[in-house]
């Protein structure tokens, strides 16, 4: 089992400040693994978490059972070098009864504390265990005799009382067993998942109420015996076409192997097919083969009726029937686009609406396909007479322009180029500006992303930035079409600054009488770099001795009240964040324990618990730490 020996490192909130030399209160927590055995030994996990100790000091105690067993704990010694750790024991209690018992843990030496937990014995009743055979009964007398024929690799399901399932397979012997799980009250139901062809018992389950039980014995039918199942037409009802496929299965009960299974196709168009397979039970008494089932095309559209007949071993005979309608096709298709001149046409030019959902009805029946990206549908399916409608599904931000009756009406059996043309409401445009470069000697590389929408394609976009220092730059954007009715669009502008400091940009993106302004902060200057150590003062002197770094702590990086970086410490403890630092400004530098899961930790050095930066590198800005 794996200790979890770190889960507890700062599980306490606040303890007082003390030095290497005292001591502090240990904590120690019980946890049952095992609560859901069937038996009665119970496997426990102690955690015992201690601070300011020193390597090596030794942790001893006791730990009382509940039962009137009392047991020293193995002493275990400290060995880390962090202010707070914790070590663990795996611990094992056999109870002679079940009950529920209160364990407690008392540990010796100065800061001793006590902990503890009730342990609930009370599922270790009783594991259940089922057995039995499965075998064909040669005789009729329900009995598994020797000699009689046995089915392997045969599932068992077992339904507990909670509702819960569990699945054993027979092995080489027609033997199946399931144990291990507890007993709770109420009726545990054994019974076989394929159970066709079960004579015995005559109920098909076993209903217990009690933890165990053998000879759960499934007994087989010894006539053969078969059945046509499942057959069905598996091209789907929405079919036009008049090529057909079908499946069938076969349901067996001790077919001897070899057996020839000889069966005929009756398609219902005066064409038959015969076909035969060798059988194999695969070690089943029972069980249901598929029968391969050749495709049929029909001449001419009409309701049919197809058999499949299935015969063997000279005496056995089965049937079963299904309808299948052969139907012509409705085809439909067309384009959905938006028409920027408003001639009701798809011109080369115009955008396609991709991805939108139309929808045909005709004779109570619905379907529905989706535009594909260049905005084009097709519908192929079954004909029947009468007008029939297609409509695109409405959109929030476009009206229907063409054509001037929506939805368009036809009870032709093929319409072709029935276009659907929409008219946005209002042209809109999107973006943002990113920075590519930074820190890097005031050149910044602008890169300005665009979404424009209801505009046409061949559509001129200026660009336009104004970078914040009196200076500006112009260009046209690049566009890339994104379908449903809209352009991607993106510029790149690059830029000297002369002097470090914070520049306010705006990017104006414009098309014909529509635009939009983007807004930006930039932060220019040449990269600086503050660092320092975190450590805990356990002297309180200020000053980080050898031992008392502390790693992975987090520390913030500020300007005028608001974020802009942050760093973490390493394993040593050092820290170090890099960033433009503008000349003239003042940064805070300081710590953040909650940033690094230590809320029990508080800045204790420097007094001001932060750093006030003006220059571009500063060192030693040490934080230490007190409790």
């Amino acid at each position: 089992m794996r200790l979890k020996l770190l889960a507890l490192l700062f599980l306490f909130t606040s303890i007082n400040k003390l030095s290497q030399a005292q001591t502090a209160i240990i904590y120690a927590n019980l946890y049952n693994t095992s609560p859901n055995a069937c038996n009665l030994t119970q496997t426990v996990e102690l955690y015992s978490s201690y601070c300011y100790f020193s390597p090596s000091s030794l942790i001893t105690g006791t730990i009382d059972w509940g039962d009137g067993t009392v047991v020293s704990l193995n002493p275990f010694t400290t060995g880390s070098q962090l202010p707070c750790d914790s070590s663990g024991l795996i611990l094992n209690h056999t109870y002679s009864t079940t009950g529920t018992y209160t364990v407690s843990v008392i540990q010796s030496g100065p800061g001793a504390a006590s902990n503890t937990q009730n342990l609930v014995i009370n599922n270790a009743v009783q594991c259940i265990d089922y057995s039995g055979y499965v075998y064909t009964d040669a005789n009729g007398n329900c009995t598994y005799d020797p000699g009689e024929s046995v089915s392997v690799n045969t599932a068992v399901s077992i339904t507990a009382p909670s509702g819960i399932s569990y699945v054993v397979f027979t092995n080489s012997n027609g033997f199946y067993q399931v144990s291990g799980f507890p007993h709770i009250p109420g009726n545990y139901t054994i019974s076989l998942l394929a159970p066709a062809g079960i004579m015995c018992p005559a109920v098909q389950t076993y209903t217990m109420t009690t933890p165990t039980g053998s000879n759960l014995n499934f007994g087989y039918s010894s006539v053969p015996s078969f059945g046509i199942l499942n057959l069905v037409d598996s091209t789907g009802g929405n079919n036009c076409s008049y090529s057909h496929y079908f499946n069938a299965d076969l349901s067996t009960c001790n077919i001897p192997n070899g057996s020839s299974i000889n069966y005929s196709i009756d398609y219902g168009d005066g064409n038959v097919s015969n076909l035969s397979i060798p059988f194999s039970s695969n070690g089943l008494p029972c069980q249901t083969i598929p029968l391969p089932v050749a495709p049929h095309t029909y001449a001419s559209q009409g309701n049919y009726t197809v058999t499949v007949t299935a015969s063997a071993l000279g005496t056995l005979s089965a049937s079963n029937s299904t309808s299948v309608n052969v139907a012509s096709c409705i085809n439909v298709s067309g384009n959905l686009f938006f028409d920027a001149n408003a001639n009701c046409s798809l011109d080369p030019f115009e955008q396609p609406y991709a991805y939108n959902m139309v929808v045909l009805q005709t004779s109570g029946a619905s379907y529905s396909v989706w535009s594909d990206m260049n905005g084009a549908y097709s519908f192929s399916v079954p004909f029947s007479v009468g007008n029939y409608t297609v409509t695109p599904t409405s959109s929030s931000t476009n009206t229907w322009a063409c054509p001037s009756q929506v939805p368009f009406i036809s009870n032709s059996i093929t319409q072709s180029n029935v276009d659907f043309a929409y008219t946005p409401s209002a042209p809109n445009i999107t973006g943002y500006i990113l920075d590519s470069l930074s820190c890097t000697n005031l050149l910044t590389l602008n890169m300005i992303y665009v979404n424009a929408c209801g505009f046409l394609t061949n559509a001129t976009y200026s660009v336009n930035m104004d970078f914040g220092d009196g200076n500006s730059a112009s260009t046209t954007a690049t566009q890339f079409s994104s379908g449903n009715g809209c352009v991607n669009l993106n510029a790149a502008l690059s830029h000297t600054y002369a002097n470090s400091g914070i520049y306010y940009r705006t990017a104006t993106i414009s098309s014909g009488s529509y635009s939009v302004v983007l807004y930006d902060t930039v932060v220019v200057g040449s990269c600086g770099n503050v660092s320092g150590y975190t450590y805990q003062d356990a002297n309180n002197n200020c000053m980080m001795d050898p031992g008392e770094q502390i790693p992975y702590q987090s520390i913030n990086l500020s300007l005028n009240g608001s974020y802009i970086a942050s760093g973490y410490s390493d394993f040593n403890g050092y820290y170090s964040i890099q960033y433009p630092f503008v000349i003239g400004n003042t940064y805070v530098v300081e710590s953040n324990p909650s940033g690094s899961g230590n809320s029990c930790y508080t800045v204790g050095c420097p007094v001001a618990a932060n750093y006030l930066v003006t220059t571009q590198n500063t060192t030693n800005l040490d934080f230490g730490y007190t409790q």
